[in-house]
């Protein structure tokens, strides 16, 4: 099984629907991976962020990644200059909610 899951993340980059693919690894598994991404390949953990947030349900984007990387990957790529402004309302919404509801659980 171990192996079956680095295969997976080796096929990520041909992936046709990213969310299939998130979904076939374990939550904590893929965490754990884009995390890793994050310290030390931002390029390639960018161009996932970037690619979740263009395919991805808000749902799935939060699920994945942690308020603060959704926040900074929407500023990054200017993304607010392209969604609609419902979906901006909805995605910031979005983003304060699960940061208060962090704080009130973890102080």
């Amino acid at each position: 099984m171990q192996h079956q899951k680095k295969d997976y993340i080796h096929l990520f980059w041909d992936y046709p629907d990213i969310r299939c693919l998130a979904s076939s690894l374990s939550r904590e598994d893929f965490r754990q991976y884009i995390q890793g991404l994050k310290g030390k390949d931002s390029i390639r953990f960018n161009l996932i962020l970037r690619r979740f947030i263009e395919r991805a349900r808000l749902n799935d984007l939060f699920y994945f990644f942690e308020p603060d990387d959704v926040e900074m990957a929407l500023e990054q790529f200017h993304f607010w200059d392209k969604l609609s402004p419902i979906r901006v309302h909805a995605i910031k919404h979005a983003i304060e909610f699960i940061k208060k509801r962090t704080d009130a659980l973890y102080g």
